[in-house]
């Protein structure tokens, strides 16, 4: 199983410089991220979660729904033996104390709300987890030589307890107590030298909420998952409608910067799609570079429009053109059996342009709310998904 994940903040920057900045902010935005949620069939032992291999459980469908305000996640799971099968399910959803060095936190109270919006059914009955587990993951620096056994992350939870922090204490500003220097150097001398590089923003943490679910011989359950998304948000530049005269300007700057995150943006998720599906399928995007201009124009009219009349007719309009992101993580479903048999995926912009790519086609069914759809059969996911909204 699958879910998304959202940095709980927002990432703010304002930009004057162009070429330089808007090539920080493609590699800050399109690089794996930090926070991430995953849901998956665990084995749970003295030692904790651990993700496993589901013996001949397998999903035959998922209908993935995602917007910025919701996910929502269903699949048809079936026991393809004649022997009742019990496991753990899991489901990992973003630590907000672990956000990167760009974001603004939610403060103590963010791990409660998280949690508060995240539920399951089975059939249809609501499920209580049986518990809730903490594991913080660091990732390894891709550019450092990698020794044996080095994976791209390590679980190093334990570390952090013998360093002195106690991660199942659910609060959040966990970053600012693993920045302190006591901590800081007892951490990174228990880690291998791959995952040092970034320490402590190159980390990952998840709240894994569980419960144990039987299957029959041969019975297919629905499993449904919906939780409330905190996208992370970034403000790239902002402009004037009308100059000090109170003429109409024509922001030409602004836009070409919007479109050049966009165009490197797309570069590098297709790049990095392709080399993950290599002979998998055709990579395609949402918005292609042809399409850039006419959706920006699109938009930047529907910003005008959205403002105040008082606004729109004063000397200085400014309007400010940001971002949202989000990411799903979609290999984790090669923990159970198979590929999925039916793949459907829809994603909801809420009336503004939404960037993904994916290896299938994308179908957009309304042009107004920028609402895509794909669908995909024996899928075999290789990747993650990352969105990138205009705002």
């Amino acid at each position: 199983m699958m879910a998304t994940f959202a940095s709980d903040g927002i990432r703010r920057r304002r930009f004057s410089r162009r070429a330089a900045g808007i090539v920080a902010l493609v590699a800050a935005l399109v690089a794996p991220a930090q926070l991430r949620a995953n849901d998956g069939w665990y084995a749970l032992d003295a030692a904790g979660l651990r993700l496993s291999k589901a013996d001949r459980i397998a999903v035959v469908r998922e209908d993935l729904n995602i917007s910025f305000s919701e996910v929502r996640v269903r699949y048809r799971i079936r026991n393809l033996d004649a022997r009742v099968k019990t496991g753990t399910i899991g489901f990992p959803i973003p630590h907000p104390g672990l956000l990167d060095d760009q974001t603004e936190g939610p403060g103590p109270d963010g791990v409660k709300r998280l949690l508060g919006t995240f539920s399951v059914k089975v059939n249809g009955r609501r499920v209580r987890p049986a518990g809730m587990m903490v594991q913080i993951l660091a990732v390894r620096d891709a550019e450092a030589p990698a020794g044996d056994g080095d994976a791209p992350t390590l679980d190093i939870t334990d570390i952090l307890r013998r360093a002195g922090l106690d991660p199942d204490s659910r609060a959040g500003g966990l970053l600012a107590h693993l920045e302190k220097t006591d901590v800081s150097d007892k951490v990174l001398a228990a880690l291998p030298e791959a995952y040092r590089a970034g320490y402590p923003f190159a980390l990952r943490g998840w709240l894994i909420p569980y419960w144990r679910q039987t299957f029959q011989p041969g019975e297919t359950l629905t499993i449904e998952h919906v939780y409330r998304p905190s996208p992370g948000q970034i403000l790239l530049t902002s402009f004037e409608l009308r100059d000090e005269a109170g003429n109409p300007t024509n922001p030409r700057e602004q836009i070409a910067e919007v479109a050049g995150y966009l165009n490197q943006a797309r570069e590098r998720l297709r790049e990095d799609l392709e080399e993950a599906y290599r002979g998998a399928g055709t990579v395609r995007c949402s918005i292609e570079e042809a399409q850039v201009a006419g959706i920006l124009e699109r938009h930047l009219a529907s910003l005008v429009a959205r403002l105040p009349p008082h606004i729109r007719g004063a000397r200085t309009a400014p309007v400010r053109q940001g971002f949202s992101f989000m990411s799903y993580i979609l290999e984790t479903a090669r923990s159970w059996h198979g590929p999925i048999g039916n793949f459907s995926l829809t994603i909801n912009g809420g009336g503004r342009p939404v960037l993904f790519c994916f290896p299938g086609p994308i179908e957009l069914v309304d042009r107004d709310k920028y609402v895509y759809r794909t669908q995909l059969f024996d899928f075999v996911p290789k990747a993650d998904l990352d969105l990138t909204r205009l705002d």
